[in-house]
Order: C-alpha cells, then sequence, then structure tokens
C-alpha cells in the first residue's frame, strides 16, 4: 500500500479549509457560515431566543450565494466558545465538513483511506475534542 498524504482539515470560525499534508495551500475553501433554508419552503428562524437546531432531514445548507436569489439566515456551527455538534452526526458541522471532504476528494479515493489531522480551537476543553473526534470518526461520511 502506497503511503497517503494526510488530510489536514482547519475549522476556523470564519473558514474551513481542506488540504494535504506537505502541500503549499488548501484545495478547498469554505465559509464557516452556511445559509440554512428549510426543505419545505418555510424560513428558518435563526433568533437568539429560539435555539437553532440543524438537521439535514429538515434543512439544506447554502454555500453559493450568487446562485440563491432569496437571503438566507447565515448560521454558523462555532457558538463563541462551544462547537455546535448537538445532533451529532446530523450537525450543521458535520454537514460542512461531509461537503468540503466531497470537494476535496471527486475522483474515486476514498477519504477513509487517508489519516485525518483536524486543526482545533487553542482553548476548546478536553471533552468539546473528544466529543468532536467523536462525531468526526463515527457519524460524518468522510467519503
Amino acid at each position: 500500500m502506497a503511503d497517503l498524504n494526510a488530510i489536514v482539515v482547519d475549522f476556523g470560525s470564519s473558514s474551513v479549509k481542506f488540504g494535504h499534508a506537505g502541500e503549499a495551500t488548501p484545495r478547498v475553501f469554505l465559509n464557516s457560515s452556511v445559509g440554512v433554508r428549510q426543505k419545505n419552503g418555510g424560513v428558518v428562524n435563526t433568533d437568539d431566543e429560539t435555539p437553532f437546531s440543524f438537521s439535514s432531514r429538515e434543512h439544506d445548507i447554502v454555500t453559493d450565494f450568487n446562485a440563491t436569489p432569496t437571503k438566507l439566515p447565515l448560521v454558523n456551527p462555532y457558538k463563541g466558545d462551544n462547537i455546535d455538534l448537538e445532533n451529532e452526526g446530523d450537525s450543521l458541522m458535520c454537514k460542512i465538513y461531509d461537503l468540503g471532504m466531497s470537494e476535496m476528494f471527486r475522483d474515486s479515493t476514498v477519504a477513509s483511506e487517508h489519516p485525518l489531522m483536524f486543526i482545533d480551537k487553542c482553548f476548546a476543553s478536553p471533552e468539546q475534542r473528544s466529543k468532536l473526534a467523536e462525531v468526526l470518526f463515527e457519524s460524518c461520511k468522510g467519503e
């Protein structure tokens, strides 16, 4: 089996970058804030009084704002000091991760064959890091 470069994922509060270790620049750039719309055409409520809970069964994410004629609320999985992992494999962060991995591996290469290096916030608690690793390795597709 040939040596494979690790996949490096840098999930920041403003952008998400995907690339291979050793390369000078990332291959995929996505915004951390994405547009969210309900699949039934309804408006998503993202006010601070009612906590928003993303579900891919009920919502779609939009990253190409030029192709979307209507205004959509922007949602970011980083909520202050916390990462939105409430719905685990169905979380907004997992959806963005899956989108980035599918953009990076458009050919037949399977992402699960590569080691993964995930860049995390320096002030994340050990509990957050443990939960993040659990969600990435067990719930997100990554293929």
